[in-house]
């Protein structure tokens, strides 16, 4: 009898124990929005507190800026002992940011990433941490709508139809690096070392169970984008050559139909000759021709030199960042 009350002692203290929030956010040059974003992240973890009884903390990396980012850091930790940061030695790229946040963060139950600058909005983070109190190990937040430019909306769209064509994990679209994953998600996401990485599609490919929240996305509070044309295509030849062979196999596929096309046209100028006797030697056809194909393969080599230069870091295996200072 005494230790059947000792088993039910065990089981309420289990239920009454606090969870734990960490929220994870890589910081470039956001010295206008730090403050603002720890000010509205403290009303939503007031908020989380009171009504699922959850701890939280706030995890910044520091990912080489070079305004006032990482003094606006340590001021704030010196402030809120619940506040932690990272400083890293130089800029290595949000998605190794991202790692270095996962690997060195506070263990806690669920760990929410955002970007600094407030377009992930930290009023959708109640929705998130709902879902996840439902029993889904991953919860993304989907943008219903965007402010973007025209032309950056148009690429991200096409990087998702080839993503999906291409890739047997399957990623839901207009998804950023705002999302919640639970303790099971970071441990099988860390196993994952790769130093060419997507970050989400490496959080999708665990393949637990997933729900989505959607929101409008806001325009960023201050500052500017990181995100220029340039960095866009490396993000995304970064993302398409680590999770499908997609652009490997339409090489192959384009090789085969421009073999047909050509042997044709061959066949076919070898009839006209014979029996027109009106075949004009010159050399606009074949420089026309031979312009074509060249372009061609120079594309195709291009694109097998992404994969092989992509190897060839994973060959290196050198480390994904360096920690300068940790608060």
């Amino acid at each position: 009898m005494e230790k059947d009350n000792i088993d039910i002692l065990e089981v309420k203290s289990t239920e009454s124990k606090e969870k734990s929030l960490c929220f994870i956010s890589p910081c470039l040059n956001e010295e206008e929005n730090l403050e603002v974003l720890y000010n509205r992240l403290t009303s939503v973890r007031n908020d989380l507190h009171k009504e699922h009884n959850l701890e939280s903390r706030i995890f910044f990396i520091d990912d080489g800026s070079t305004d006032q980012t990482w003094d606006i850091i340590q001021k704030l930790a010196k402030k809120d002992p619940t506040v932690q940061g990272l400083k890293l030695s130089r800029n290595f790229g949000k998605e190794n940011a991202l790692l270095a946040g996962y690997e060195n963060a506070p263990e806690s139950d669920f760990y929410l990433t955002l970007d600094a600058d407030l377009q992930d909005d930290p009023s959708v983070v109640g929705k998130l941490v709902s879902k996840a109190f439902e029993g889904y190990q991953i919860v993304y937040a989907q943008r219903a709508s965007r402010l973007d430019a025209a032309w950056y909306i148009f690429c991200t769209q096409i990087f998702y139809k080839i993503i999906q064509m291409g890739s047997k994990v399957k990623f839901p679209e207009n998804v950023s690096d705002f999302y919640l994953i639970t303790e099971k998600v970071r441990k099988a996401f860390l196993q994952m070392q790769e130093s060419v990485r997507y970050t989400r599609g490496l959080v999708f490919y665990t393949g637990f169970s997933r729900a989505g929240v959607q929101y409008n996305r806001p325009d960023r509070n201050a500052g500017t984008s990181k995100f220029n044309f340039v960095k866009l295509t490396i993000f995304m030849l970064d993302a398409v050559t680590s999770f499908t062979s997609l652009p490997v196999h339409l090489i192959s596929i384009a090789g085969l139909l421009l073999s047909i096309f050509s042997f044709i046209l061959g066949v076919f100028y070898v009839l006209f000759s014979l029996f027109t006797k009106n075949a004009i030697p010159g050399w606009a056809s074949m420089m026309s021709v031979s312009l074509f194909l060249g372009s061609v393969q120079i594309l195709m080599v291009g694109v097998l030199a992404e994969y092989i230069s992509r190897m060839s870091q994973e060959l290196k295996s050198r480390p994904k960042y360096f920690v300068d200072e940790k608060l």
